[in-house]
């Protein structure tokens, strides 16, 4: 089951490709955070990469000491999560994302984005009418837990 996460446009600086990768590879089970500070999604090693866009970007970092990152391409990324209350595994499709595959060990949500594109979720513990989450159609909640002060679940690349 797919369930597709979009956003807006970014510049263009390259020819759109598909990314090929090795179907075989160690299965990386990592967390995947909501960050409301992020701009977009961030995927990070537990996602696989459908194909990137002809769109790059430079990020800046939270904190001036850092260096911006620069040419950082866009894409669309896979990530797999089991659905806790009937066992299944669903693969999100994280469209416009800023590709750290190959650096972050942990995928960024932004729930504005999500909302944005009409997906449906709840980061709010204190929510007493909604249960933590994503709502990924009328019939499919992907819960979310707490780890302190963050909200998340884990994920995996799909193979």
């Amino acid at each position: 089951m797919f369930f597709r996460i979009i956003s807006g446009v970014r510049r263009t600086s390259r020819e759109a490709a598909v990314y090929s990768s090795d179907a075989d590879a160690d299965v990386v089970v990592l967390p995947t955070e909501i960050d409301n500070h992020a701009d977009t999604i961030c995927a990070g090693k537990n996602c696989r990469i459908e194909y990137y866009t002809p769109y790059e970007c430079s990020v800046s970092p939270f904190l001036e000491e850092y260096q911006d990152q620069q040419n950082v391409r866009i894409c669309t990324a896979l990530t797999a999560a089991t659905i806790p209350d009937t066992g299944e595994t669903v693969i999100l499709r994280l469209g416009q994302c800023l590709d750290f595959h190959d650096k972050m060990n942990k995928t960024l949500l932004n729930p504005n984005q999500l909302r944005a594109f009409g997906i449906s979720i709840c980061d709010d513990p204190t929510d007493e009418y909604r249960p933590l989450g994503i709502q990924l159609d009328a019939n499919t909640h992907l819960p979310l837990y707490m780890h302190g002060s963050i909200c998340g679940l884990m994920t995996w690349s799909p193979t």
